[in-house]
């Protein structure tokens, strides 16, 4: 990633949530995080209920789960009123010291031990979630992590790692021919800045809309330029747009 590192402000949240509301069109869902760490910023908790406050019916988070290494950090996701927990784990501490460089496996299971023993009512659900890189991750590492991480998580599921629209190496363990990519329609990705690119797959912002300290999110959603892409979609004229022809998740 190229792009300039930073955290969204709360101030720039709010503005976003408040304008939202007024125009009657809050989104089904938020995910609080895209590429980085999103305990990093301490205003998480903080931004999350602001959406939930607003009237959001699911705001999801995912962490690597390093940072939930006090009970105090677990109390404050726990009540910021977060509907959905996903936490990247690695199968076993072999992968984890290949792919998380500095980190420690069994720090992180005892971080989610403890945030299970501090959560109520079985909410929020705790997803464990592990992504298969080619090369790396094989069949028994797989068989190890499911009995490793079933007894702390409501749900633990394996992915392939994605080819982040073809700009690393291909680990999809499933190539299936494009015929249609509903992000184009149902998501937006809000980076710290205020810009507005459009999906997930951009982590360094190539494809930039607007950005929602100049404009409404809402007017950015409609503006021409986010229009000619989906045109491009609706055609299938994916090889107009690098991102999209590379991209495994366009199906």
């Amino acid at each position: 990633m190229t792009r300039k590192q930073g955290d969204m402000k709360p101030s720039m949240f709010k503005s976003l949530i408040d304008d939202l509301r007024e125009r009657k069109c809050l989104p089904f869902q938020i995910h609080m995080h895209f590429y980085g760490e999103p305990l990093l910023n301490s205003d998480l908790p903080k931004m999350i209920r602001m959406a939930k406050d607003a009237g959001v019916p699911i705001v999801r988070c995912n962490t690597n789960g390093t940072y939930l290494n006090s009970e105090k950090k677990c109390r404050e996701l726990l009540d910021s009123g977060v509907d959905i927990l996903t936490v990247v784990v690695e199968p076993n501490e072999n992968i984890q010291a290949k792919t998380r460089i500095n980190s420690d496996l069994e720090k992180v299971e005892q971080n989610m031990l403890r945030l299970k023993s501090l959560r109520k009512k079985r909410k929020p659900p705790l997803y464990g979630e592990t992504l298969a890189l080619k090369g790396i991750t094989y069949y028994t590492d797989l068989e190890t992590g499911f009995e490793r991480w079933k007894r702390i998580f409501d749900l633990y599921d394996v992915i392939p790692a994605s080819t982040v629209g073809g700009q690393v190496a291909d680990y999809d363990l499933r190539p299936q021919p494009k015929e249609y990519c509903s992000a184009i329609w149902t998501d937006s990705v809000i980076l710290w800045n205020g810009d507005v690119t459009t999906c997930w797959t951009d982590p360094d912002g190539k494809f930039v809309m607007g950005n929602v300290e100049e404009e409404s999110l809402a007017d950015i959603w409609n503006c021409k330029k986010y229009e000619s892409m989906r045109d491009i979609h609706r055609r299938k004229e994916y090889s107009r747009i690098p991102l999209c022809n590379q991209c495994m998740q366009a199906r």
